[in-house]
C-alpha cells in the first residue's frame, strides 16, 4: 500500500525525522555521542516510529533532550496540502482518526469540522437534531478559548439556539 509514498523532511526537525504522504514517520539513522567523552556511544538506525493513540495519532519527535509532541495527521498535512485559506484544522475526511493518508484529509475552518462530525454521525448532535450552519459556527466559535459545550442549547423547529452561560 505505500507504492506512492513520498517522504519529506519534518519542519525543525530536518536532519531528524520525514513524514511520508501515507501518515508514517521515520527516524533517520544518528550517531549517539558519549555525553562526556569524544567517542561514539551507539548508531541508532533509520526506523519506523511507532505511533501512540490518544484521539490522535502522535509521535514523540526528540531534538538533543526536548521531546515535541506532534500529531501525525497535523504533520501529513502541514508538509503535503496547500493551506491557501489559512484554514485552522484538519479533518479525517472518512472520519477515521486513524487513517492518516493524505489522500484522507483536508484543511478545514472549526464549524466546517464540527459540520462534517454531525452530518457523519460522528458525534451526536443534542437530542439527536441536526443543528443549523450557523449553530455550528457559533459553537466553533466557542471554541476559541473555551469549550463549546459551556453553552445553553435550545433547539428550534428550524434549528438551534446557543448562548452562552452566565
Amino acid at each position: 500500500d505505500y507504492v506512492l509514498e513520498e517522504w519529506r523532511p519534518i519542519k525543525g526537525f530536518e536532519d531528524l525525522y520525514l513524514i511520508s504522504s501515507c501518515g508514517r514517520v521515520k527516524a533517520l539513522k544518528r550517531v549517539i555521542m558519549h555525553p562526556t567523552e569524544d567517542r561514539v556511544l551507539r548508531t541508532q538506525p533509520e526506523r519506523i516510529l511507532k505511533q501512540q493513540l490518544h484521539r490522535y495519532q502522535y509521535v514523540g519527535l526528540y531534538k538533543g533532550k526536548k521531546v515535541t509532541r506532534k500529531t501525525v495527521h497535523r504533520l501529513v498535512a502541514e508538509h503535503f496540502i496547500e493551506n491557501t485559506n489559512n484554514k485552522s484544522q484538519v479533518n479525517h475526511i472518512d472520519g477515521n482518526k486513524e487513517n492518516n493518508n493524505v489522500l484522507n484529509l483536508e484543511w478545514v475552518t472549526a464549524s466546517e469540522n464540527v459540520r462534517h462530525a454531525i452530518d457523519n454521525g460522528l458525534t451526536p448532535s443534542p437530542k439527536g437534531r441536526k443543528l443549523s450552519k450557523e449553530a455550528c459556527k457559533r459553537m466553533s466559535e466557542g471554541q476559541k478559548g473555551k469549550r463549546a459545550w459551556n453553552k445553553d442549547i435550545t433547539l428550534t423547529p428550524t434549528g438551534a439556539n446557543i448562548s452562552g452561560k452566565k
